[in-house]
């Protein structure tokens, strides 16, 4: 639709996501059904148990995600090669033009809670001479919002503000304020700021403390709320960047390969629906006070209190008021970073694991949108894959060690016969499993070795190819640890283990092999203990489970190694893992003592006469 039909034709618009949603889910329904027949041929060849109806539950809710991302990703691979990823069929706004001005006010607020303060001043330096750099930074206001308790922290934090703020431009609104009590954590933090300043902007852009936006993208994303009234919250594709960790170099360029096509298929088919990541997103203040503010959980035991992942149920409330929530596939000019190592990433997983469980008191809400709600149990499922996953690997053991316990009436000979005949079925099965997991990395892959300026970017196609294998292989000594941690993450909060609001660490440090051990002892034991198990039942089953056995065995190694700055860096000089902005001189995501203060010079007057909206330091 092109974008100047966009508001005078909404029911088009609602009618044409119902029928892209529709048939979304018949390709899942679809997909699921295929596989669970062909696990079912291979696994229960001559009948089925309850046991076996158990495994098969248990493989069909994680792999119904499994399928939303893989046709997510294949939706979007096809928009993103032949129509762009920010054409009109994903995101049809009107944004007004590249020359407009934005006409509303915004305010630039960034929520810290004991940060390091040289760091996060720098990242909001860094947005703010972008935004300036376009010569619309007239629109523009910036808040600090502190939630730091009283103490040395505090005082180092305000006495770091007031040394910064004194070197700005005259003409830059910098606002710093410290909440005396620390009610509702972040979501309380930013509501706050809506009441005490809220009536004085239309929008507000919202960062973390590790956030870094481009001018260009942030002025865009003003100009399409000032042309679309009706929405109520637009969020851009935050990708990882400024990774020094191996750890955090991974993650950084497994995203930037996965990401791309999947958040343009997931824009496709959120449409107007689309979800909230708490950060790196603009709102529209006002509908945002009056309708989000968070209930606290109750009679759901140990998971009452305040909702811990807020942004998706704020979404709700958005969308559940009548204003539209869109999503901004295009995948530059957002970026955030990553916990540096394994034991960070899982401490800061443990803590969304809490706050997604929570969702559960909000799915059923009244008046809210299906897409919402699927949202919220999409998030929740992807934390319950974890135990359903485990499931699935003790059920493959105790079928080893008693076989027919899986066959119905105890036909042993029947069930053997079965299964040998059974052996080219296990080969397509173990085929759709590693295209349905690898199809976004592949299709990532593709656009960028299709696109010249992302292949050179990225270090040439040499380069992509092995850091994409390489990223699969980490990706694959992972996943079953993390199988394990959430695991245990759920059983431990719904007994009682509470997540506690701690500071983050954002700076590398090299983890110690005793440290790591300690870290990992849950996942170490449980390989060790399923190693154990199969060699006591069936030593010639092992080679099929050393796909998950072999991360959970080397996880110590794996913590310990990848949380390494060298071995980053190391590769990093070879042209692997590398990504697009560390070839750019200029960049905003460049933080080095003094780019950023020689840029700022050449900023134009919030004064001056029209520029262009794509001049910044990704220039």
């Amino acid at each position: 639709m092109p974008p100047a039909r966009r508001e005078s034709d909404p029911i088009r618009l609602r009618r044409r996501s119902r029928h892209r949603r529709l048939l979304l889910s018949l390709l899942i329904i679809i997909t699921v059904t295929s596989f669970l027949w062909l696990t079912a041929a291979v696994l229960f060849p001559v009948g089925i148990t309850w046991l076996g109806v158990a495994v098969l539950i248990a493989i069909a809710i994680p792999w119904t995600v499994i399928a939303l991302s893989f046709w997510s990703a294949v939706i979007g691979f096809f928009i993103y090669l032949f129509r762009g990823a920010d054409s009109p069929v994903v995101m049809p706004l009107d944004d007004g033009g590249a020359q407009a001005r934005p006409t509303g006010r915004t305010a630039v607020a960034m929520p810290v809670f004991h940060e390091d303060p040289a760091r996060f001043l720098a990242g909001l330096e860094a947005t703010m001479t972008s935004i300036r750099l376009t010569g619309m930074g007239e629109r523009f206001d910036y808040f600090i919002l502190s939630d730091t308790r009283d103490g040395a922290d505090a005082e180092a934090e305000a006495a770091a503000v007031a040394a910064w703020r004194t070197g700005l431009p005259e003409d830059v609104a910098v606002h710093y304020r410290r909440r005396e009590t620390n009610s509702g954590r972040k979501a309380g933090n930013v509501m706050a700021f809506c009441e005490s300043h809220g009536d004085a902007y239309d929008y507000m852009l919202l960062l973390d403390a590790d956030s870094i936006m481009d001018g260009a993208v942030v002025t865009r994303l003003a100009r399409l709320m000032d042309a679309n009234p009706q929405v109520g919250l637009i969020q851009t594709t935050p990708m990882i960047t400024r990774a020094g960790t191996l750890f955090a170099r991974f993650m950084q360029f497994g995203t930037r390969i996965a990401l791309r096509p999947l958040a343009v298929g997931m824009a496709y088919w959120f449409g107007a629906e689309s979800n909230y990541y708490g950060h790196n997103a603009i709102i529209r203040v006002a509908p945002f006070k009056a309708h989000c503010r968070l209930p606290r959980i109750r009679r759901c035991g140990h998971l009452n209190g305040e909702i811990l992942s807020h942004d998706f149920v704020e979404a709700a409330f958005l969308r559940r008021a009548g204003l539209e929530v869109w999503l901004l596939p295009t995948p530059a000019g957002s970026y955030e970073e990553v916990p540096p190592d394994l034991p960070r990433f899982l401490k800061r997983d443990r803590r969304w694991c809490n706050g997604n469980l929570q969702h559960g008191a909000v799915l059923g809400g009244r008046g809210l949108h299906a897409v919402s709600r699927s949202h919220m149990a999409v998030g929740i499922v992807t934390y319950l894959a974890g135990p359903l996953w485990l499931f699935l690997v003790l059920a493959a053991v105790w079928r080893l060690a008693h076989p027919y316990d899986w066959v119905p009436g105890g036909v042993p000979d029947a069930a053997l016969i079965a299964a040998k005949d059974a052996i080219e079925l296990h080969l397509y099965l173990i085929a759709a499993v590693a295209v349905m997991l690898l199809a976004p990395r592949f299709f990532g892959a593709a656009i960028v070795l299709a696109v010249p300026h992302e292949r050179r970017a990225m270090g040439g196609s040499a380069m992509v190819i092995l850091g994409m294998l390489a990223e699969i292989l980490f990706t694959a000594l992972l996943a079953p640890i993390m199988m394990v941690t959430r695991t245990l993450d759920i059983l431990t909060i719904l007994l009682g283990r509470a997540c506690r609001w701690e500071p983050q660490n954002r700076d590398g440090q090299a983890l110690g092999f005793l440290a790591a051990l300690r870290s990992q002892a849950a996942p170490l034991a449980v390989g060790i203990a399923v190693t154990a198990a199969i060699l006591a039942v069936s030593p010639a089953a092992l080679p099929w489970f050393a796909p998950v056995l072999a991360g959970l065995l080397v996880s110590p190694l794996l913590a310990c190694w990848t949380s390494r700055e060298g071995a980053g860096l190391v590769l990093t000089r070879l042209g692997l893992l590398r990504v697009a902005e560390e070839r750019v001189p200029y960049h905003v995501t460049r933080l080095e003592p003094g780019l950023i203060a020689n840029h700022r010079a050449a900023a134009p007057a919030a004064t001056g006469g029209p520029h262009s909206a794509e001049t910044s330091l990704v220039a």
